[in-house]
């Protein structure tokens, strides 16, 4: 009796065990799944505060004559409240032309183009591969790739990536966070950039710049 009485409960432990190792490694992953998007949406509103306030910077003219490692560390990453790291904090600014309703495009001969055109470019990516090659982070390093998918409306003097605006500009700025993935590639958004899978957090803003004294910034737009 006794022995079939530990038999049943041995078995019972036998399993348990092997119900749990058929459904942890699920329940592993959507832990990871629910953390990882947590912290993406957590980071946006991180990100879009800090460019926001770090826009306002440049559209009064307070950035004039800072360089792009300038701009990230005294600008754009303290808005961060400590929660960016500088050196996967990429910025780009470029000045946007409007004439008549439409927009000069530097990609091609198309011309025609609106307000939504030049202010949602998307995530700059090729075959998987995040490309910030017209983006400077904290450290004045231009990021790794191309320099494609500037705004259809970004000016020549746009192209390089980074200007100093002038007074009553259009002006396209956009931060990109290049933030850890936890669950490499398993969710949409996912990307490679450095050898690693990375989630890109993306955040933009369009505003044209008041009238100030333009004080002759480098790299004018």
């Amino acid at each position: 009796m006794m022995h079939r009485l530990l038999h049943r409960k041995l078995g019972r432990r036998g399993a348990f065990a092997l119900e749990f190792a058929l459904v942890a490694p699920i329940f592993l992953a959507m832990l990871f799944v629910v953390f990882e998007v947590s912290y993406d949406e957590f980071m946006q509103e991180v990100l879009d505060s800090a460019l926001q306030s770090a826009a306002r910077q440049v559209q009064i003219g307070n950035a004039q004559g800072a360089s792009p490692i300038t701009f990230v560390q005294n600008y754009f990453c303290p808005y961060g409240d400590g929660l960016l790291n500088c050196n996967n904090l990429f910025v780009r600014i470029q000045s946007i032309s409007f004439n008549a309703g439409s927009c000069s495009n530097l990609n091609t001969s198309d011309a025609t183009g609106d307000f939504y055109d030049a202010t949602v470019p998307g995530i700059p990516a090729s075959n998987g591969a995040l490309q910030l090659g017209d983006f400077y982070n904290g450290s004045g390093t231009i990021g790794n790739g191309s320099d494609d998918n500037l705004s259809p409306c970004a000016t020549a003097s746009s192209s390089a990536g980074y200007c100093n605006a002038g007074p009553q500009q259009f002006i396209l700025m956009t931060g990109i966070y290049v933030a850890p993935s936890f669950v490499d590639g398993l969710l949409f958004n996912h990307f490679t950039y450095g050898g690693n899978f990375v989630r890109p957090i993306y955040s933009s803003a369009a505003f044209e710049t008041e009238p100030f004294a333009n004080a002759s910034p480098a790299s004018p737009c």
